[in-house]
């Protein structure tokens, strides 16, 4: 008997996507035959996503847990460098290819056109990868790619490597930056730590600053190098640890792997040593989540973004059938006076992307000073926010002359433990006071153009009856109760490649906001590698020698506020910056939805006139009629599968 909700294997999902593929190409045929070319472009988008659409399991851990050890395990071969330092200078792309072959990506300049990547041997790829020993990471890359042809990787299966967390070396921060710059994009985080060190609070202050914010509520967690747990202690380690990680992962995704074990037994066809690695299990975890979770949300978009745009081409295909029973001079006289509108259309879009810009670009000085009063705050409150540090984290001088590491320690973990209150200060102004004041704003905005908006629907409005062939072209249009903006964005957002499927039914202008938050909050958490006192040890210990009556956590506590209260001027500019990047896409939203629906009447009425003009007009509407009932059904069979998924 199977269960009501069957999960989608990685087969189903390719015969998915190739039914969605077909229906896409069949649309996109009838759009060009109407001539909408708006909606050509708009299709040709959803199935390049669908041909190239992609599953990124992205491996995520602090520099020493393994990471590039499980990954060669998983591939079957020594294909990424694996040291005891630091190793992994750049994003590492693993995808595959029938032939072996590694690329690196220069880095973009976005003025300019993107540079190709670079080929390199095989052989000569650790070279460019590689850390140098002073700490300082290739500069000349971006990114490397490799294509290799490993069973995981069929079926658009794509791993990453990262740069290492809480690396020590020089350009350490740079290197965690690129790797928190991936955790939006990814499927799925496998979270990689040491048995010896199993996940310490820089693990889980990462998971829940980095990891959560972006939606990995669902981690796969590996614990490396479970051989080195002795054999008699292993049973209880595995017990514990599970319960102690099963508020960041259920039991059946934490996995207690021995990664070098596992490569030699790829490497030497050894199967009953690959199984007692676990690695054949971590696999099946992976390939069953892609399947039966992600796969279905990379399809769901897609497909309803093409069921949408089915309804409207069959509307399109309605109103010129109803055309072409009318005189050839009242068509005429119809698509004239659209010609007409159009020109006060285009008008009122220029007016009302001004004023979008202008009431967002208000917005941004407030931001600026709300975020500074946030650092100045946060570095008045460090001294309170040592107080709650567990006992003994504090290490006065003399211990510190007769064991210099525990004055490492001491410094290290009251570091640690302020960075930490930080992170969870930050996360909290996001919530409570920032995206308060966004929201407000953007609101008044949207009453600021209400006018304008509900003259352009009102234009649209009469262009489109004229279309139609009604006769009342000067009536006023239905009132609907949702606003004028969310009458111009609801017309957007379905067929949008990028559509959020789990906000189906939400406003226009709520799912753009809510996709506006999410991409605010991704730039957000990475200005806290710029703006958090990363040197705070490095000074603390220079500094501690010449002041020999200052305890170790006041130290510490004194140099992180201080930094914090120099960043100021630069974090607020940088939210700023961040938040106004994030308006710009709202208002190039708001925009192209304007812009689209003038470009539709524009194509729609040239394609009437087309109509007019040929005697076979009434026989191909009906053969483009019946060819979008036949994707109509194909794509709803598809979509009632991925329900049931």
């Amino acid at each position: 008997m199977t269960s009501e909700k069957a999960g989608m294997s990685f087969a189903s999902f390719g015969e998915e996507r190739e039914n969605l593929t077909q229906a896409t190409l069949k649309v996109q045929a009838v759009a060009a035959a109407l001539g909408s070319g708006h909606r050509v472009r708009d299709l040709q988008a959803v199935h390049d996503r669908l041909i190239s659409d992609r599953f990124r399991v992205l491996f995520v851990g602090n520099f020493d847990a393994g990471k590039s050890t499980l990954i060669n395990a998983m591939l079957g071969d020594e294909v990424l460098p694996a040291r005891f330092l630091p190793t992994t200078g750049i994003v590492t792309v693993v995808r595959y290819g029938s032939e072996r072959r590694a690329f690196f990506c220069p880095p973009h300049n976005s003025e300019g056109p993107t540079p190709p990547p670079v080929r390199v041997p095989i052989s000569e790829f650790e070279k460019h990868l590689t850390i140098a020993e002073d700490g300082a990471g290739p500069s000349l890359y971006s990114r490397a790619e490799i294509e290799w042809p490993a069973d995981i990787l069929r079926n658009g299966v794509e791993i990453i490597d990262s740069p290492g967390l809480d690396d020590p070396l020089k350009d350490g921060a740079v290197r965690m930056e690129s790797t928190i710059r991936q955790v939006a994009g990814a499927d799925i985080v496998v979270y990689v730590s040491a048995c010896g060190g199993a996940m310490g609070r820089g693990d889980m202050n990462f998971i829940h600053t980095y990891l959560h914010p972006l939606g990995h509520q669902e981690l796969h967690i590996v614990l490396t190098k479970i051989d080195t747990v002795p054999p008699s202690q292993r049973d209880r380690f595995v017990n514990a640890a599970t319960r102690n990680l099963t508020s960041f992962a259920p039991a059946e995704r934490i996995f207690f792997v021995n990664a070098l074990g596992g490569l030699e037994a790829r490497m030497s066809s050894n199967d009953e040593q690959l199984v007692q690695s676990s690695l054949p299990a971590l696999e099946r975890s992976i390939e069953e989540h892609l399947g039966d979770r992600r796969g279905t949300v990379k399809l769901l978009a897609p497909a309803t973004g093409i069921k949408y745009v089915i309804g409207e081409m069959s509307e399109v295909v309605r109103k010129r059938e109803n055309n072409l029973a009318l005189h050839a001079s009242e068509v005429r006289q119809n698509c004239a006076r659209v010609n007409e509108i159009l020109p006060l259309l285009e008008r009122q879009c220029d007016r009302i992307d001004e004023l979008v810009g202008y009431y967002l670009r208000e917005i941004e000085p407030e931001v600026e000073e709300i975020a500074k009063k946030f650092m100045r705050d946060a570095a008045e409150q460090c001294q309170g926010w040592v107080g709650d540090m567990p006992e003994g984290d504090s290490l006065r001088l003399q211990d510190a002359i007769r064991m210099r590491e525990r004055l490492e320690a001491a410094a290290r973990r009251t570091a640690g433990h302020l960075e930490s209150r930080f992170q969870h200060a930050f996360t909290k102004w996001q919530e409570d006071e920032l995206n308060h004041l966004l929201r407000n704003r953007v609101a008044r905005m949207e009453e600021k153009v209400k006018s304008d908006l509900r003259e352009f629907l009102d234009v649209v409005h009469r262009a489109e009856q004229a279309l139609a062939g009604d006769h009342a072209v000067e009536s006023s249009p239905t009132v609907h109760d949702s606003s004028a903006l969310d009458q111009v964005l609801d017309d957007l957002i379905a067929p949008l490649p990028g559509a959020n499927p789990e906000v189906a039914g939400a406003s226009g202008v709520s799912q753009l906001l809510s996709q506006l938050w999410w991409t605010i909050s991704a730039g957000l958490v990475l200005l806290l590698l710029r703006s958090v006192a990363v040197t705070v040890v490095a000074r603390v210990l220079t500094q501690f020698w010449k002041r020999p009556d200052s305890a170790v956590t006041y130290a510490v506590v004194s140099e992180f506020s201080r930094q914090l209260g120099q960043e100021e001027p630069n974090w607020g500019v940088a939210i700023r910056k961040t938040v106004a990047s994030g308006l710009g896409d709202l208002q190039a939203a708001i925009n192209s939805a304007l812009t689209s629906k003038v470009l539709h009447i524009g194509e729609q009425s040239q394609a009437l006139l087309a109509d007019i003009e040929s005697n076979t007009a009434g026989q191909r509407l009906a053969g483009l009629a019946n060819d979008l009932e036949q994707a109509a059904v194909e794509v709803e069979a598809t979509l009632q599968r991925l329900h049931r998924a």
